[in-house]
């Protein structure tokens, strides 16, 4: 059996230039590419999405795609964001359910994939906040207590089957969102996995009408 180990890179770097030099390198598509990237696009809104495009770059002369998401844009003294993201649309998803919350007054903290641990949270928020978390398949899958309330699943896609092998295996860590709900607790999902899912609450969305939630909601 091989072990496997997820490991965590952060990285730092040191720039001798005025801020606004250093936030127009980042958080515009001209200057990404005007140093690091060739067809690059950036949203620079929290939430937004970025795009890291690059052609016969480095020695290894490579050519690659990836997307990004902002985190937090603050010109021009503070520019955050998550790149190597593969699906993009859970993190738009989670930071909108905290901008919802923020909106209409309510407490909130964002946490998970987006960026901040969620076990930096605890003792650090009111007893009634909400905490909007995106999780993956792989902390999931190592998961012995985690509970939502409300439990969101978007989508099941061919994904991640270096680590989990076989599609059954990705849809079983994916449903242990769900294992330790409570009956009073919501999950909502696709019609066809609610049929897979304990006795709790359940919202099933779709494309098309007669679900809970519709395309035109």
């Amino acid at each position: 059996m091989t072990e496997r180990t997820k490991v965590e890179a952060k990285h730092k770097g040191f720039i001798r230039a005025p801020r606004e030099k250093v936030y127009e390198a980042f958080a515009t598509s001209e200057g990404l590419n005007a140093w690091w990237t060739e067809g690059g696009a950036v949203d620079a809104r929290p939430g937004g999405t970025m795009v890291f495009r690059f052609v016969d770059w480095g020695a290894d002369k490579i050519n690659a795609e990836f997307k990004g998401r902002v985190l937090e844009a603050r010109r021009p003294e503070r520019f955050v964001y998550q790149w190597g993201i593969e699906n993009p649309d859970e993190t738009t998803t989670v930071e909108l359910i905290g901008h919802i919350h923020r909106q209409a007054g309510h407490a909130v903290a964002v946490a998970g994939n987006v960026g901040t641990a969620l076990s930096s949270l605890v003792g650090a928020l009111a007893r009634d906040a909400t905490v909007a978390c995106e999780v993956s398949s792989f902390q999931l899958q190592d998961s012995s207590s985690f509970a939502p309330e409300v439990g969101v699943l978007l989508n099941v896609a061919p994904d991640h089957l270096d680590r989990h092998e076989t599609m059954e295996a990705y849809l079983a860590a994916k449903l242990k969102l769900f294992a330790r709900q409570r009956e009073q607790d919501f999950a909502i999902a696709p019609p066809d996995m609610l049929a897979l899912l304990p006795g709790v609450r359940k919202v099933a969305f779709a494309r098309g009408s007669g679900f809970d939630l519709c395309e035109h909601d």
